[in-house]
């Protein structure tokens, strides 16, 4: 992590990747059978193959296109980092098996068992097809230290990101630009956006002087998510339209996060609310961390990681 900033340090991601490519893929496929045996005999097994069968609902005799790529094949694109992502566990799978493998942000859903970095919330036989797997983690899986407490911090509220496609961003802009209690701002560069909206980025803990931080979905998951989720501040957001491995399906309202309407208009009367009711707010921040928690384990997450693929190839009749 870049101690500056709170983001995740880009050299050492990008070396680390790099040299995986250098070692033998026959060793990790040679360990998969003792990592499997592994998983079996933990403790956490249960919510092991819990999180497995959320990320990977591809039912048994489910089949690929003949002529689907095979891990062999598999090589970087333009988007790097959805390749390291997946390649640090493709690796421990035999090269001429096939998968369907979708990089990017909101991709499409075709009806083929396709592996991706999100899909929609909503339930449905093409989300069944759509298999999670944590990619582009170096951007979206940060999780920050705050030793402040909520009551220590300013009654306020923060956002800065960029408009995007999403209208929720834009309501944002022009509801609250001006307003004291709600500290917005566009990072974009000038000319894309009013120049009015602009403001400079700001670190991750620099936002953590407020007690709430907005989280509205951009593509596609709200980037910041996961790293306000882990810090004392309580993260504000319409309920989620896209979920990646970090089950944003799973939060509830008033349990992990305070919701609010998609174009944030009752924004100030849901704050007014927790400002007056700081109980509340410290038992969604506790409820958040424990969320958080589950995904801090480094070994258990490369296990989950390991038997969704093995699931996703096991129940498209491969293994």
């Amino acid at each position: 992590m870049n101690i500056r900033t709170g983001k995740n340090a880009k050299f050492p991601y990008y070396a680390r990747n790099i040299l995986r490519q250098l070692e033998p893929r026959l060793l990790f496929r040679m360990r998969l059978p003792h990592i499997l045996d592994e998983a079996s005999g933990r403790k956490d097994f249960d919510e092991i193959k819990s999180r497995v069968n959320y990320y990977c609902r591809v039912e048994p005799g489910s089949t690929l296109p003949p002529h689907s790529p095979t891990l062999a094949q598999h090589r970087p694109g333009d988007q790097k980092v959805y390749f390291y992502d997946s390649y640090e566990y493709t690796r421990y799978f035999p090269p001429h098996l096939q998968w369907h493998f979708a990089p990017g942000d909101a991709p499409a859903l075709d009806g083929i068992p396709t592996v991706m970095k999100c899909r929609p919330t909503a339930t449905s036989d093409d989300t069944a097809m759509a298999v999670l797997l944590n990619l582009d983690k170096v951007r979206h899986f940060i999780f920050l230290d705050d030793p402040t407490p909520w009551e220590a911090k300013n009654a306020t509220a923060i956002y800065r990101g960029r408009m995007g496609r999403n209208p929720s961003r834009k309501a944002i802009m022009e509801r609250y630009l001006g307003n004291p209690r709600i500290d917005v701002g566009d990072v974009s560069r000038p000319g894309r956006v009013p120049d009015q909206w602009i403001k400079p980025k700001l670190t991750l803990y620099a936002h953590l002087t407020h007690r709430f931080i907005l989280c509205p979905e951009g593509n596609d998951v709200a980037s910041n998510l996961k790293w306000v989720m882990s810090t004392n501040t309580l993260a504000v957001m319409p309920r989620p339209q896209w979920e990646t491995w970090f089950m944003e399906g799973t939060l509830e309202p008033g349990r992990h996060y305070v919701e609010v309407r998609p174009d944030f208009s009752d924004l100030e009367e849901r704050m007014d609310y927790y400002l007056s009711h700081p109980a509340l707010a410290r038992e969604i921040i506790g409820e958040a961390h424990h969320h958080v928690a589950r995904f801090r384990d480094k070994r258990r997450e490369d296990i989950v990681s390991l038997l969704t693929l093995h699931k996703y190839f096991r129940n498209t009749g491969q293994l």
